[in-house]
């Protein structure tokens, strides 16, 4: 079994990637993501990491982005999920770690809408 990231956009539809690092673009404050071709808008991403893999990567491209109101569903049982970003010139970098027990799921939120990235994250470690 290999790590993936899933994108699921807001017809519900889901779009499978297996990698551990993804590439958005944000704008009018929503994230999108691009797959041979097609533009999808994306509701929220499923990461599900393998215990090899410690980590996502999201880069997120666009003018006047702003991480702020981040907010996440750490416990006590999983809190070892953490968030972390860097702006870089034309977006900002965002780096996810699973929790540390097999099983356990943490969803992330990010930001409101315009100008802020708006993006729900959901990471698990299988």
């Amino acid at each position: 079994m290999s790590s993936t990231i899933t994108v699921v956009d807001t017809s519900s539809v889901d779009h499978v990637v297996t990698a551990t690092s993804i590439a958005l673009t944000v704008s009018g404050g929503v994230a999108h993501y691009s797959h041979n071709g097609t533009d999808y808008t994306v509701d929220y991403l499923l990461a599900e990491l393998e215990s090899g893999d410690a980590s996502i990567a999201i880069s997120i491209a666009g003018t006047s982005l702003e991480m702020n109101n981040i907010r996440s569903t750490a416990n006590a049982a999983n809190a070892s999920s953490h968030l972390s970003w860097s702006m870089v010139a034309g977006g900002v970098n965002v780096t996810i770690t699973r929790p540390a027990a097999v099983g356990s799921q943490v969803e992330w939120s990010i930001g409101d809408g315009v100008p802020p990235v708006k993006l729900r994250v959901k990471i698990a470690r299988k």
